[in-house]
């Protein structure tokens, strides 16, 4: 089904999939430019029943029987063993990436029916922020946290949320139907969600201190 066949030196996003609720549709259009696919162990059967090449199963790998058949649904995919419990099987998969060189991944598969589960994920992946670029993918939206400086362009009445994680001080943006304009936010108190593009054009987002995750959202 999944049209990706080589993997081109790192020069797209790599793609890293987990257990979760996947975005189909965006995981197969991802495929398109070839990436490398890191799939955690507990979707990579999933993946390759759908026809997607996973180049890269991340895990424990408690089961011999689960290694043998991934092996024979596809015999060229690569196995890394992380035994470290310290971490969850996201955090391993992104260290990973990082270790391998890669500077940029497209995260799916990172939320589910388990809150704590997804909050897990989210805080795994902002303590890789300084060290890749990743943005997570949802059925309905996609995150990432917000580069100083930040300017993009967007069509008019696109979904925007800006969520501080856990606190961001003196945060504009320009170009919103609701005015941000040096606030404070912080998660408990205050947050930026559900916010629109005014016109299109030129969005910037600026910030003096924290985190704040963008959430670029359709209806």
């Amino acid at each position: 089904m999944s049209s990706h066949h080589t993997v081109r030196e790192k020069q797209e996003p790599a793609l890293l999939i987990a257990d979760g609720s996947i975005a189909w549709n965006s995981l197969f259009e991802l495929l398109e430019w070839s990436p490398t696919v890191v799939a955690l162990d507990g979707a990579a059967r999933r993946l390759m029943e759908q026809g997607v090449k996973v180049d890269w199963v991340i895990g424990d790998f408690d089961s011999e029987n689960d290694v043998d058949e991934l092996l024979k649904m596809q015999p060229d995919v690569r196995m890394k063993k992380f035994d470290d419990q310290e971490c969850n099987d996201l955090e391993k998969g992104i260290r990973f990436l990082v270790e391998d060189g890669h500077s940029a991944c497209h995260i799916l598969g990172a939320s589910g029916d388990r809150s704590d589960h997804w909050l897990e994920n989210l805080s795994a992946c902002m303590k890789y922020n300084a060290k890749i670029n990743w943005q997570w993918i949802g059925t309905h939206d996609r995150m990432y946290p917000v580069p100083r400086p930040f300017k993009k362009y967007y069509e008019k009445g696109v979904g925007i949320g800006l969520m501080p994680f856990p606190e961001v001080r003196g945060l504009s943006a320009t170009n919103v139907v609701w005015p941000v304009k040096n606030i404070d936010l912080r998660l408990g108190t205050r947050t930026g969600s559900s916010n629109r593009v005014a016109e299109t054009g030129w969005v910037e987002v600026t910030f003096e201190s924290g985190e704040v995750l963008l959430v670029e959202y359709w209806d």
